[in-house]
């Protein structure tokens, strides 16, 4: 989703989102961000995401995963619960992140699983997504 935040609708280049005027500069978020994640690497503690519908979106992230530390997906979900294995074969993102994740055909599961933190939802289809998430 993206959200105007009154700077006149530039797209900014490296996330495709809105670009808005914030009260920190994006270097310095950016700086912050990167400074959390890397103290939760070094604790043990990745960032624990729930992925809704692996589509297109889904598949990129999917890619990423294996090459940015600080990331494990916790659950995935599709209504085709081969769907999302075969996304992970495909990347090859190994059989100990598949033996760890929960496969769930209900976008609901992924969101109320204790181990997920964050919640990416990747349909594609709105309406599918907000289905997903009643």
């Amino acid at each position: 989703m993206m959200v105007d935040r009154g700077n006149g609708g530039r797209r900014s280049p490296r996330c495709g989102g809105i670009i808005g005027k914030a009260s920190l500069k994006p270097a310095r978020v950016d700086h912050e961000l990167q400074a959390m994640l890397a103290a939760r690497v070094a604790a043990g503690r990745p960032v624990r995401v729930g992925l809704i519908g692996p589509g297109n979106s889904a598949r990129c992230f999917l890619a990423q995963v294996p090459s940015i530390a600080g990331r494990r997906v916790a659950a995935i979900a599709d209504l085709d619960r081969s769907a999302p294995k075969a996304a992970c074969r495909t990347r090859r993102l190994g059989a100990a992140l598949i033996a760890r994740t929960r496969f769930t055909d209900a976008g609901r599961d992924a969101i109320h699983d204790e181990r997920v933190e964050v919640v990416i939802e990747a349909t594609a289809i709105p309406a599918a997504g907000i289905r997903a998430c009643a």
